[in-house]
């Protein structure tokens, strides 16, 4: 196991595991992309109301379900600044102690989310890593994208959770829409982009075989920002950039284990495009934001 250790305070030891070897009975698991939006919330709310709390943040970005994402959003870049020691696996068998501190992942993340959303005092002030935007700015400006822009990351392939999924068709016909109003910059996988044409004036970024912290880096950059139910659009206000989120369900899921996965507004609005409904809805919301 590799210890870095970043400060020293001397409260309550409280601790938070992203790998998934400590986490809740129910609903609980290792941290992809929009887990760590959530994550990164929740500790930073943590660290603004517990200020001396000892706080030791666990990863592992071997783990083969979260690798995508766990060496692009690493808890160095998450949480320098904020936590006291990171504890990271070198391999995925590697056990981990369980720290003698208090359990901060101690119920499903996107029911503390739900709480988030009502309660939160924090205020972000994250950015991309800094050689991620001046990757993508050199994109930017060898595809001659202009100044202002929306970023949008169509979702339709969705491994799990299909009702995230819309129809290429739709996400094509929403950015043309867009596109009347301001150039888009498409992000997401090279494997997304062969699956939908480009509309007119909406440049492909998406076929560079961008990484996640590239994508977010772009997104950082944007005017608003576009997305299906995915970490993008979770970390777009983190951001601080208007965010349109196209999810077939908005609010919490309600029962006897409410939670929610919406994107939580912080300075800058946050906005709803229903999934698969109307384009000119749609395009009327990302309007506002502009």
């Amino acid at each position: 196991m590799k210890k870095i250790i970043l400060s020293s305070h001397h409260g309550r030891r409280s601790f938070l595991d992203l790998s998934g070897r400590h986490k809740p009975k129910l609903h609980g698991g290792a941290f992809r992309m929009g887990d760590r939006a959530a994550a990164y919330t929740w500790l930073l709310d943590w660290r603004t109301r517990n200020p001396h709390d000892h706080i030791i943040v666990i990863d592992d970005p071997n783990r083969e379900e979260v690798k995508q994402w766990a060496r692009f959003l690493d808890i160095d870049w998450m949480f320098r600044g904020v936590a006291d020691e990171l504890w990271y696996a070198e391999s995925s068998t590697e056990e981990i102690p369980k720290p003698n501190a208090y359990v901060m992942y101690h119920t499903n993340m996107w029911r503390i989310w739900l709480w988030l959303r009502k309660n939160k005092i924090c205020k972000p002030t994250i950015q991309p890593k800094p050689e991620s935007c001046t990757k993508t700015r050199e994109l930017l400006k060898k595809a001659g994208v202009p100044r202002q822009f929306i970023t949008v990351q169509p979702l339709y392939d969705a491994a799990y959770n299909h009702h995230r999924n819309a129809p290429p068709g739709w996400w094509a016909e929403l950015c043309t829409e867009l596109g009347k109003l301001c150039p888009v910059v498409l992000l997401g996988t090279t494997e997304s982009a062969a699956r939908m044409r480009t509309p007119k004036n909406c440049y492909p970024l998406w076929e560079n075989k961008l990484d996640p912290m590239d994508s977010m880096a772009l997104i950082s950059m944007a005017t608003a920002h576009v997305g299906g139910e995915t970490g993008t659009t979770l970390w777009a206000p983190i951001f601080n950039i208007p965010t349109a989120a196209a999810y077939l369900h908005w609010g919490d899921t309600g029962g006897h284990f409410p939670m929610d996965c919406r994107p939580m507004q912080f300075e800058k609005p946050v906005r709803h495009i229903p999934l698969n409904g109307s384009i000119a809805i749609g395009a009327a919301v990302v309007r506002k934001l502009l």
